[in-house]
């Protein structure tokens, strides 16, 4: 079901409160909350990670001229840009970064050595596709997402602080501290997710020259030994007809949201895999799609100035949220709700070729009924 102009959604977007973060000199590329909320990660293209307190954003009284982000703490030792940050969906201390150097790094954010406590090299690719946890209770489980249509699935507890590893015995040798691989090929993906249970991985796939894109989703457990007939049985569902580029499950489990290169969000029932509503307002690349923390929400995020806020219930347009003025306007590169607040974080992509660094954006918003 497309949007209907008939129906009136009955949330409002009413004040927005914008927040600045990170270094004026340097892009973002990719946000993500810890799971209390009380910082946030940000990927930079001056090869760090930072970790940002946004509280006074919180404060009764806060505006946009007072509230501010103090950073307090540079993650450094990548040697290319950070292209992905993951806060862990229970370990408030626990961060995955991924960057242009073929590494997957894992970070005790409360340690005070800059040293990583586990390193994933990347096989194939300058930079991993993807990366995301598993929420399942009590797991330590990531999925890096290669650009060849492999999946990799690591228990992070196991793996090394090794040093930088560029060769390619060494990228060969790193395989075989993965827990399963999931070769998708003639499929490629842009992103895979696991299930709320953690029992599912989930995929937005496109065949190399084919516009059609699905959803395959197949079980996973710890220690299979049949990776590859999981995905030869993977169930298919019909997506979109262009690659899909963001994919996430709402906190309560009943949707799951996708979008992608033919600027189509789809709302997918989690029971039946059966699209429910499309979401098709926007003009270009959908590049980041998410729920807020009640589930009720969607913050929709495209190459286009601004971010869109959706009614999940309705699927009518509440509002859309400003980056602010040229030569600071843009669109989002990558989206992030506050786990506990409609508070959303946005790294941001410029609208002009060749334009100034894009700095994160936070913007606190009142939602009324």
């Amino acid at each position: 079901m497309a949007i209907g102009r008939s129906m009136t959604s009955t949330k409002k977007l009413g004040n927005v409160n914008l927040v600045e973060c990170g270094p004026q000199e340097t892009s973002s590329h990719s946000v993500s909350w810890n799971s209390t909320g009380s910082c946030l990660a940000l990927a930079s293209s001056d090869r760090m990670a930072r970790l940002l307190d946004l509280s006074s954003l919180n404060a009764p009284s806060s505006t946009s001229t007072t509230a501010s982000a103090r950073e307090i703490l540079t993650i450094t030792g990548h040697t290319r840009h950070v292209l992905k940050v993951r806060f862990h969906p229970r370990e408030a201390n626990m961060l995955c970064t991924a960057a242009a150097d073929t590494s997957v790094r894992l970070w005790d954010v409360r340690g005070a050595t800059q040293r990583a406590v586990g390193q994933i090299n990347v096989q194939h690719g300058q930079a991993a596709l993807a990366v995301e946890w598993s929420p399942a209770v009590s797991s330590h489980i990531l999925a890096v997402t290669e650009r060849n249509g492999t999946v990799y699935i690591y228990d992070t507890r196991k793996l090394s602080p090794a040093a930088n590893a560029t060769t390619t015995t060494q990228r060969s040798n790193n395989n075989n501290s993965a827990l399963c691989t999931y070769k998708l090929s003639p499929y490629i993906a842009e992103t895979c997710i696991f299930s709320p249970s953690g029992q599912h991985l989930v995929a937005g796939c496109s065949k190399r020259g084919q516009g059609v894109a699905e959803l395959r989703i197949w079980p996973w457990k710890e220690n299979d030994k049949n990776a590859a007939a999981a995905v030869e049985q993977a169930a298919s569902y019909p997506a979109h007809t262009g690659p899909i580029y963001s994919m996430q499950f709402s906190p309560n489990g009943k949707h799951l949201v996708t979008g992608g290169s033919d600027a189509i969000v789809g709302l997918f029932d989690t029971t039946t895999m059966c699209c429910e509503k499309t979401f098709t307002k926007r003009l270009k690349f959908i590049r980041s799609t998410v729920f807020s923390h009640d589930s009720q929400l969607l913050a929709i995020g495209t190459e286009e100035d601004g971010i869109e806020i959706a009614d999940v219930k309705t699927g009518l347009s509440v509002g859309s949220v400003s980056m602010g003025h040229r030569p600071r306007s843009g669109g989002a590169e990558e989206i992030a709700w506050h786990p506990k607040e409609y508070i959303v974080a946005c790294a941001r992509t410029d609208i002009a070729v060749g334009g100034p660094p894009t700095p994160a954006t936070v913007a606190k918003l009142t939602i009324t009924s």
